[in-house]
């Protein structure tokens, strides 16, 4: 008797392991996602959204799937000429800063946090290259990315 109950619990268990779901194949622009529905925390962003990457507008557009209140995935898009300035070579946060116009860039990752490498003029003639954390200033919304210098 005691036999057949451990075999029971042990082929649940053996289940239980067999039945749970791969962990998601990534790459280095697909962020951890969190799926669980409800109002998103400020700061949002990389716990709910992945899959993101630069539109064709020069490091403008920062195209992503974020996940809305619901729990479901959409397309969010947002303009980062809204949200940074060139500041002597030095993107910085700052609301309508039109940074494009000075800089170029594209996606990375620094540990776990999809950053924004960039390479601005610094109006001396030259450039100056700057990785730059999103995470920080751009919140889920949603499922509609704001940027919040």
């Amino acid at each position: 008797m005691q036999l057949s109950i451990l075999t029971l619990l042990l082929s649940g268990v053996a289940t239980t392991v067999l039945a749970a779901p791969a962990a998601p194949k990534t790459n280095d622009l697909v962020l951890q996602d969190n799926a669980s529905p409800g109002p998103l925390p400020k700061r949002s962003f990389m716990a709910s959204c992945n899959t993101c990457e630069l539109g064709a507008n020069p490091t403008r557009d920062l195209h992503c799937q974020c996940r809305n209140n619901a729990g479901a995935l959409v397309p969010a898009y947002l303009n980062l000429d809204n949200c940074l300035v060139n500041d002597m070579g030095v993107p910085k946060w700052r609301r309508g800063g039109g940074f494009s116009a000075s800089c170029t860039g594209y996606l990375g990752m620094k540990q776990t946090e999809l950053v924004l490498n960039t390479q601005c003029k610094n109006g001396k003639g030259g450039t100056t290259k700057h990785i730059l954390p999103l995470n920080y200033n751009i919140h889920n919304d949603n499922g509609a990315m704001r940027c919040e210098p």
